[in-house]
């Protein structure tokens, strides 16, 4: 999967809601229906990118008796990217069922 359509699924699984990485995994695999699955190895890096461009921000949130967990949320700027993203994507379904003739 390429980086943006994996920051693509990263910022629709946070619309909603902040979570952890595994978290982030889970809700794109069970929004998707299993369509989607990323890999942790592929999600970490994208995930660091995405906060040093300012479309997530990141908070360590301690566990009892286990390591701490960094917890992602959408900035201002990521909702920004997202709600571009979706009109974006609604623009290419309307072109998609026309030329499909649906």
């Amino acid at each position: 999967m390429a980086k943006p359509d994996i920051e693509t699924l990263i910022l629709g699984s946070l619309r909603d809601r902040p979570l952890h990485g595994y978290g982030i995994l889970k809700r794109i695999e069970k929004d998707s229906g299993g369509f989607f699955k990323a890999k942790e190895g592929r999600l970490y890096p994208v995930l660091r990118t995405m906060e040093e461009e300012q479309l997530i921000t990141g908070e360590w949130q301690p566990q009892e008796g286990r390591p701490p967990r960094r917890i992602y949320t959408l900035s201002d700027s990521g909702k920004a990217k997202l709600k571009d993203k979706t009109e974006q994507w609604g623009e290419f379904i309307k072109a998609m069922n026309k030329l499909m003739g649906l």
